[in-house]
């Protein structure tokens, strides 16, 4: 999901002729937000820059192809904006469970006070980049080491050495001579075309440092 909003912003500063410094720092954390609160802020910071972004991005875009919080892949999640709710909803299955599956977590940020559960059973955090990420978040880590618990046990197996490794595993055949090669009749027949657009000649413009 790295390319694609990178496209999209692109599409809205040249569709609505918005600020571009502005439109890319608004549509990035907007893409990358963990929860539907901060996707909502920053939302409003895009709808302040022109009314068209967010019904462009909503109905003709399609937020799961850009929004992380609605991204529908493996690494998909949920979050109300209601932080009460969201710790009732997550203590409702933990009463069950031993004390020690829980840690409530308070830290400061920007000034404000926020807490945080991390069932660490269900890889699980309500700040919800343990959910996403599939990797410890700060919270997770401080639970790991207070329960002195093996780290690597609760990321992803795709963020492993031995998962690097087999990526690269297999054998890489050469292709051999392209008069060789037998290429189905409905792939011959394809016409590639290049992409529409016209470059500007010369040379790109350096873009100014600003102090």
């Amino acid at each position: 999901m790295e390319c694609a909003p990178t496209i999209f912003y692109s599409n809205i500063k040249t569709k609505f002729r918005t600020d571009a410094k502005v439109t890319n720092m608004a549509f990035h954390v907007a893409a990358t937000a963990y929860n539907m609160e901060d996707f909502e802020k920053y939302m409003k910071d895009l709808d302040s820059l022109h009314e068209g972004t967010r019904p462009f991005l909503a109905n003709e875009v399609k937020y799961e192809k850009w929004a992380r919080i609605y991204s529908k892949s493996r690494r998909y999640a949920s979050m109300t904006s209601n932080i009460a709710e969201s710790i009732n909803a997550t203590l409702k299955e933990m009463r069950e469970l031993p004390v020690e599956l829980a840690r409530i977590l308070i830290y400061h940020v920007h000034g404000g006070l926020t807490t945080n559960i991390v069932d660490i059973a269900k890889k699980s955090c309500t700040c919800n980049k343990f959910d996403l990420d599939e990797l410890l978040c700060e919270h997770a880590m401080t639970v790991i080491r207070k329960m002195n618990l093996p780290y690597k046990k609760y990321c992803s197996y795709y963020f492993t050495k031995q998962a690097m490794l087999n990526t690269y595993n297999a054998s890489i055949h050469p292709l051999g001579d392209p008069k060789t090669w037998r290429v189905p009749p409905n792939v011959e027949e394809i016409e590639v075309l290049p992409p529409k657009g016209n470059k500007k000649n010369g040379r790109p413009r350096k873009k100014e440092n600003s102090d």
